[in-house]
């Protein structure tokens, strides 16, 4: 009740009167309730809509716009950066923030990860997606560490494979298993692509279920997709036919794994075949990525 309380900025004895039925919540107070409690958003909604018919209707709730700026800014980091992994990785986290902070809402937790195709193998197809990039609000990090591997029993795996947005909410019954990450509740994935090839997908994550039951968040899950592709060199995208994606272990064994030996190896391959930090990181995910594929066949 306390928290009730403090979060729609009205007494506990409010609370309680409207709990008994001595009165009825003004309409404001009703539709701030689900983001308040989103783990029973959609039992809140329901119930809601059942007691005060049209108080809330997801499927119209407004969807803020990426504001001009944003394009012009990230046309303008394409155009004037020169180095292409530093131009991809201002222009995400550039347009990471802008989206955490339009979508941001007290009580509500968001995480954007953006997962690269990894290099083809020797059969010429790509076997999984990588995590590169992460941004988040709380419960998650605002700058987590990615280096996990994304197979096809992921949402993102799935976006990849079909080409398509995918949605995952935990409050529906899904027709295909799909793993879940930490804290999340409800996601939304979309593949970058150009001229019909794919570079990776952009994955949207939340605390709350319901998030992405209005088709205008996918539609902006979309549009980030689009500008993060701007970003990306013309080697950076492949075919679709190149995708054939593997299972990956569970995002908790990988991390482990990552936490307890990457760093060790970048060192020693930098050390021992004097590469730059940088190759020497990209031999040890191809080397990991090899292994994780073992570990679950």
């Amino acid at each position: 009740m306390t928290r009730v309380s403090r979060a729609l900025e009205v007494a506990e004895n409010t609370v309680y009167r409207w709990m008994s039925g001595a009165s009825r919540p003004r309409p404001v107070h009703l539709k701030e309730l689900p983001d308040v409690l989103p783990e029973h958003r959609q039992t809140l909604i329901q119930a809601i809509n059942e007691t005060f018919p049209g108080t809330i209707s997801e499927a119209t709730e407004d969807v803020p716009e990426l504001p001009g700026d944003v394009y012009r800014r990230i046309h303008y980091l394409a155009a004037t950066i020169q180095d292409a992994d530093q131009c991809f990785f201002t222009i995400a986290r550039e347009l990471f923030e802008q989206v955490l902070q339009l979508l941001g809402k007290p009580q509500q937790g968001m995480a954007l990860t953006y997962a690269r195709l990894m290099p083809p193998r020797p059969d010429a197809k790509v076997h999984s997606l990588y995590e590169i990039f992460v941004r988040g609000t709380y419960p998650w990090e605002n700058e987590a560490e990615g280096k996990v591997f994304l197979g096809r029993t992921t949402l993102a795996g799935n976006a990849a494979l079909t080409l398509r947005t995918q949605t995952w909410d935990s409050s529906q019954e899904q027709r295909q298993p799909v793993e879940v990450d930490e804290h999340e509740k409800s996601a939304c994935a979309a593949p970058v692509m150009w001229r019909g090839k794919i570079a990776g997908v952009i994955i949207v994550s939340s605390n709350r279920t319901g998030m992405f039951n209005n088709p205008k968040m996918r539609l902006l899950v979309e549009e980030i997709a689009r500008l993060l592709a701007i970003g990306l060199s013309e080697h950076d995208f492949y075919a679709p036919e190149q995708i054939q994606l593997r299972p990956m272990p569970p995002l908790r064994v990988q991390r482990e794994k990552v936490a307890a030996l990457y760093v060790e190896r970048a060192l020693a391959y930098a050390r021992n075949f004097k590469v730059s930090g940088k190759d020497a990181e990209r031999r040890v995910q191809e080397e990991l990525e090899k292994e994780f594929e073992l570990m679950v066949q």
